[in-house]
């Protein structure tokens, strides 16, 4: 099945966006635009409206691959979708153009649809040797089974904390808040690409601060805290966030877990899940007892996810 996705609004007159690349979004995985609906609120008054949805900037003028659709004077939207296949990379950035002149035209969005590869995981916490040590185990012939388990728990620590703890990017559209915080889902912060407000590009620093640890970005201006708009789906942000070394306790949480997943499959065979008495590379012992994460783990994640 594609996927179907809504293309980020431009707010108010589409002159104010005439030849300009606007990120709409960025796909964590490879695949292919299959088809786009542009619409607009205000109608083309005195001449068609031309927008396009691309897989590069510059626009299909200076060599962008994309999606182009025509809404005629005075309709609101095409006939039909424009059908296509424009593939894009993993990580690539989707613009959306408006080709002028606008024609008095004014607020577009649109449905896209997509074909996607399966997003790859975000990236083993431990690795295989690692979880040998602590296992002491040698040789190779158990290495295939290992990766298999670290990259199993490493989507479990994902999927609990809800965090991806790699760094990678991330693309969003928020709700507005009558707050200066605004709470990113992905932290800490590495780096803040852009940030969209309205419609209009907000310049770091003068219009907003961020708290990289806490994944925060606060709304400015003179210096002073003020609050974000209040409107829907109005606030888009590009930002990286992870970290380039993982955290030592998350290694160590990911090495026990890793551990104890093996320990349980290896007594499994046996019908002796829940043996006591291995010892670890710590000189300590470790119950293999069956449940989804150990006690220990999970007291090492809870410090990783958001407080509510």
């Amino acid at each position: 099945m594609p996927d179907r996705w809504t293309t980020q609004g431009l707010v108010g007159l589409l002159g104010n966006y005439e030849d300009v690349d606007v990120l709409v979004t960025r796909f964590s995985s490879a695949g292919q635009l299959t088809s786009w609906f542009p619409r607009v609120l205000t109608a083309p008054s005195g001449g068609d409206l031309r927008v396009e949805l691309n897989v590069s900037p510059g626009g299909q003028a200076g060599g962008a691959t994309g999606l182009s659709a025509t809404i005629a004077d005075g309709n609101t939207s095409q006939v039909a979708a424009t059908i296509g296949g424009i593939p894009f990379l993993s990580g690539a950035p989707i613009y959306m153009r408006v080709i002028g002149p606008s024609n008095g035209a004014g607020y577009l969005d649109g449905m896209a649809t997509s074909d996607r590869v399966a997003a790859t995981p975000g990236g083993d916490l431990t690795s295989v040797d690692r979880v040998k040590e602590f296992l002491k185990l040698t040789g190779t012939a158990q290495d295939g089974f290992l990766a298999i388990i670290v990259a199993g728990v490493s989507e479990l620590f994902r999927k609990y904390t809800g965090r991806d703890f790699t760094l990678r990017n991330y693309l969003k559209v928020f709700d507005g808040t009558p707050w200066p915080d605004l709470i990113l889902p992905q932290w800490p912060i590495a780096n803040v690409n852009s940030v969209m407000e309205l419609g209009v590009f907000l310049v770091g620093a003068d219009d907003y601060q961020v708290e990289a640890e806490r994944g925060t970005l606060i709304r400015v201006s003179g210096g002073f805290e003020r609050s974000w708009t209040r409107a829907p789906r109005q606030i888009a942000v590009d930002w990286d966030a992870g970290y380039v070394i993982i955290p030592q306790d998350i290694q160590l949480a990911a090495d026990r877990q890793s551990s104890h997943v093996y320990m349980q499959s290896v007594q499994s065979e046996k019908g002796r899940v829940g043996l006591k008495g291995f010892t670890n590379i710590q000189g300590g012992t470790e119950d293999y007892e069956s449940g989804a994460l150990l006690p220990e783990v999970i007291e090492t994640l809870n410090q990783y996810k958001r407080a509510s």
